[in-house]
């Protein structure tokens, strides 16, 4: 009896509720689209100027049909190409070519498209080759660090007006952030530039390869050191000549040093300058190899007579 009570009620619940879904989706709504604008010019023609990217549509309609556009008839974007045209014309672009260019249903009302209507200034199309910068952080495991950071290709073209070009020097991956599953990755990312300009890539996309591998400490023994320049080496007397070093880097980095591959320098200028008697040294390291401690962390020195 219990069971059969809540059914009754459970079914009562759900007609109301569907009764007062229909009756909202049948009312009348404003609902407001943004969509995405892309130009398609011909290969010779730029844009002197950057058109919104987004148009942003107020449409009205029912819920029902406010819902089918959300579902299945909204446009992903609006692509607006410009065949015909010549260097240093003016294209106009107005509202009724606005509401063809997005392909929206007849079912809802086209109120208000923000901007209704787009001026394109087009120019001679020039080319420039920049780099590519990987400014990527790579989210590592405790205890790795990062051995190998590969950008292929290494350097792109990139097509548009004199005056965005003048203010390029280098394009970046739209990702930043990557965080590897594994020692190694390898992915795909589109190119952006530094501002929103009116310019295109070939390619657009680029391959970043990481490696990871674990790090590794090592202590080298026996590291000359040198005064700069050499000339002035005769007039001092510098305790010890011979330096030890901890270093840090990644493992087959570390396991492949020799002290050779650093070098450690005293300034002639800053000997002649100092009264102390007591100077730091400068050291070079490979890229990648970090140097902790130093032992000595000082030397003595003194001018002979």
């Amino acid at each position: 009896m219990r069971l059969g009570r809540l059914g009754v009620l459970s079914s009562v619940f759900g007609f109301a509720f569907l009764f007062w879904a229909y009756a909202r989706l049948s009312q009348t709504y404003v609902a407001e689209l943004h969509i995405p604008l892309r130009v398609q010019l011909p290969p010779e023609l730029a844009l002197r100027k950057m058109p919104p990217p987004v148009l942003t549509v107020h449409v009205q309609g029912t819920g029902w049909q406010l819902l089918v556009l959300e579902l299945w008839e909204r446009p992903r974007e609006g692509v607006l190409a410009v065949s015909e045209a010549q260097e240093g014309a003016t294209v106009g672009v107005g509202r009724q070519h606005l509401m063809r260019l997005l392909s929206l249903p007849t079912a809802v009302t086209v109120l208000h498209i923000v901007p209704d209507t787009l001026t394109l200034c087009l120019e001679r199309a020039l080319r420039k080759r920049l780099p590519v910068m990987p400014a990527v952080q790579v989210e590592l495991p405790s205890g790795f660090r990062v051995a190998q950071l590969r950008v292929e290709p290494e350097s792109v073209t990139v097509w548009g007006a004199r005056e965005a070009l003048t203010t390029l020097a280098a394009v970046f991956p739209a990702e930043t952030h990557l965080v590897p599953s594994g020692w190694e990755l390898t992915r795909e990312i589109p190119l952006v530039v530094a501002a929103p300009l009116p310019v295109r890539l070939e390619p657009n996309r680029v391959r970043i390869s990481v490696r990871i591998e674990p790090e590794a400490e090592r202590v080298l023994e026996d590291v000359p050191v040198e005064i700069a320049p050499a000339f002035l080496g005769s007039k001092y007397v510098v305790v010890p000549r011979r330096l030890r070093l901890w270093v840090r880097g990644t493992l087959t980095q570390v396991l492949a040093l020799t002290p050779r591959d650093f070098r450690i320098t005293l300034s002639g200028v800053t000997l002649m300058q100092d009264t102390s008697g007591v100077v730091v040294p400068q050291i070079q390291s490979p890229g990648g190899v970090e140097v902790f401690r130093l032992e000595p962390p000082a030397l003595l020195y003194w001018q002979q007579e």
